[in-house]
């Protein structure tokens, strides 16, 4: 019973992600078409205005160093070594917690897709375990709940007082064991 429940898990998660994966790309490919078109407008108008002091190889090469040192951690485009470093260790920390389950540096050919896939299946095998230890951490607390219950039911300091029974336990202290037979 279990083995159906975690297979039915892992589909629903499954058909969560992809609903997931269309909405986002429903709602993100518009913006990002609308970035480049708008980055080739700002760079061709820039190398028109600017043509007798700067090429297009120059400007290409002047924005190639400022992508790198931005994918570095470098923010600040003045110059100002005021900003907070980006390599402290909760940053290194989630840098790589992130890349040991999600990122990959090749981008050639068929490998990126492989990798994807392997990603995925680990994205999935790893929220599969993660349910698993979950559910056996609360059958494991709802067997210790019930066998302390139990105990409790055959110590007896589970069992409610009730009127005779407070009558009886008072003629015994008393000392009138005549009411008790």
């Amino acid at each position: 019973m279990e083995g159906k429940t975690l297979l039915i898990l892992i589909l629903v998660l499954f058909v969560y992600s992809l609903i997931g994966g269309a909405i986002m790309m429903a709602l993100e490919q518009s913006n990002e078409e609308t970035a480049t078109t708008d980055i080739t407008t700002t760079l061709s108008t820039f190398l028109t205005d600017h043509s007798s002091c700067m090429s297009n190889s120059e400007l290409t090469a002047l924005l190639t160093e400022v992508r790198a040192a931005y994918d570095s951690g470098v923010l600040s485009v003045n110059g100002s070594t005021t900003a907070a470093s980006q390599w402290d260790f909760g940053n290194s920390h989630f840098f790589v917690l992130t890349a040991i389950t999600t990122i990959g540096t090749e981008n050639e050919g068929g490998t990126r897709i492989v990798y994807k896939l392997l990603v995925i299946i680990w994205l999935f095998i790893g929220l599969a375990c993660l349910v698993t230890l979950i559910g056996e951490c609360t059958d494991t607390l709802k067997a210790f709940t019930e066998k302390k219950e139990k105990e409790k039911v055959k110590d007896g300091s589970n069992i409610r007082d009730t009127d005779t029974d407070v009558n009886i336990k008072t003629d015994v202290v008393n000392g009138d064991l005549t009411k008790v037979a």
